[in-house]
């Protein structure tokens, strides 16, 4: 069998790009259904999201095909989320928010963020050191380390700032000083300020809105087994192989570089340098007395909870558990590839009981549903390693006609917002791709 194209990954990027191509086409996804981690389960009347997705839509691209092209009933919303700390609830993002601290530590984290003189350390810096550098160490030590351990699940020491300049709100010394005194008129702060979310179907719908538009076939429960990139040739589980002319993939980069035939060992050897964290979650649906905690997520970094961050799924959409009851997301980072192997009954007694300490979950509320799922690659981690063996990487790909996009495929982290534009873009490119092989072979 040959296809122009092959897609492997049946997530955003993989069922965007399917759908922006015009040329003969397939689409391969190793899971039994498209979505990846934008996935949504449904069960016992909840409409479980693989942890919470924040849909951030502010490209003119991304906008028309969400608002204008998709059959979604979308919901909008202006930020509500908080960080649980010191037993009390404080306005995020924290750094803007110090009034809301006990009067100590609001004092401790305002002398020593008054006392930096310099200009915030470069985001290549390390973490620790940019964070430090950036706010002052009180307030280092009090969120910004245990927060950023619980979820990334390394020494920070070794891993740098680059992804903040997008995700964590920039040092703005109008903004602390005015936010240690007083709270904001305003709480329109970062990336995630404004977001949305389908009516119906949790993020899950977003992907099968997109599959909707795509005329090529997509095949799934078929994983990759092996890439001949001198053939051009794909095999897969299902045992038929596939040619291409130029193969796309939004699998992990390193996994990617793995399945590929007689591939260089240096190139083998920078993709298996790579790091990511992992994420085990736990769906909690619970049949309600009285009003619910008006956040949309809460951050939690203490050590003495387990979760670094809770979602109450339920403020999204109506729709997403049954009348009268919350949905509530827990997710647990972890180090790579042990997510899968925690042990659920060992920890549900302990994330239940931190939700009821914190808040989240009254006393009186009945479990209703309890439902748990893990990620193995969730967030890329951003260190020196990655910064001069990316580019390498994903020359040598290129010179062997394999593009590899996406959150995973570029290694990187990115918006659903991010995956649909680099979906467009590469569509364009494996366009040019063709047509210059192809007037190469009229020539």
């Amino acid at each position: 069998m040959h296809c122009s194209v092959v897609i492997v990954g049946g997530g955003v990027t993989g069922v965007a790009t399917a759908r922006a191509l015009e040329v003969d086409a397939s689409l391969y996804e190793r899971d039994a259904h498209l979505g990846g981690c934008l996935r949504s389960d449904t069960v016992g009347g909840y409409t479980i999201d693989r942890t919470g997705h924040l849909l951030h839509f502010r490209d003119p691209y991304v906008r028309k095909l969400m608002f204008e092209e998709l059959a979604i009933d979308w919901i909008h919303f202006e930020r509500r989320a908080s960080v649980h700390l010191l037993d009390r609830r404080i306005p995020y993002p924290i750094q803007y928010n110090l009034h809301a601290l006990p009067d100590a530590a609001r004092t401790a984290c305002l002398a020593d963020y008054t006392s930096i003189k310099d200009d915030p350390p470069p985001l290549d810096a390390t973490f620790d050191h940019w964070s430090s550098g950036a706010y002052g160490r009180s307030l280092h030590e009090l969120f910004f380390a245990p927060y950023n351990r619980k979820l990334w699940q390394v020494d920070l020491g070794s891993m740098s700032a680059e992804w903040a300049a997008r995700f964590v709100p920039m040092p703005d010394r109008d903004l602390v000083l005015g936010g240690a005194h007083r709270p904001h008129g305003t709480a329109n702060f970062g990336y995630n300020a404004q977001f949305c979310y389908p009516s119906r179907g949790g993020s899950g719908a977003i992907v099968n809105a997109l599959a909707e538009g795509v005329t090529v076939p997509m095949h799934t429960g078929v994983e990759l087994i092996g890439i001949d990139p001198v053939a051009k040739m794909c095999t897969f589980s299902s045992g038929a192989p596939v040619s291409y002319d130029v193969l796309v993939s939004t699998i992990p980069l390193p996994s990617l570089v793995r399945r590929i035939h007689r591939a260089d060992p240096e190139i083998v050897a920078l993709a298996d340098g790579l790091r990511h964290n992992s994420v085990f979650y736990f769906a909690f649906g619970f049949r309600v007395r009285g009003a619910h905690p008006p956040e949309h997520w809460i951050y939690v970094p203490e050590e003495r909870f387990a979760p670094y961050r809770v979602g109450l799924l339920s403020a999204y959409s109506p729709h997403v558990a049954p009348e009268g009851s919350v949905l509530v997301c827990a997710e647990i980072g972890c180090p790579a590839g042990t997510a899968a192997h925690l042990d659920p009954a060992a920890l549900q007694d302990r994330v239940l009981g931190d939700l009821v300490t914190m808040g989240v979950v009254k006393p009186d509320w009945t479990l209703d549903l309890v439902h748990h799922g893990s990620i193995d690659c969730a967030y890329v981690i951003y260190d020196a390693h990655r910064r001069t063996a990316l580019p390498r990487i994903q020359a040598y790909l290129d010179s062997l006609g394999i593009l590899s996009v996406g959150r995973y495929g570029a290694w990187g982290y990115g918006s659903m917002g991010d995956a649909v534009v680099e979906a467009r873009d590469t569509a364009a490119r494996v366009h040019a791709m063709l047509g210059d092989a192809r007037r190469a072979a009229r020539t």
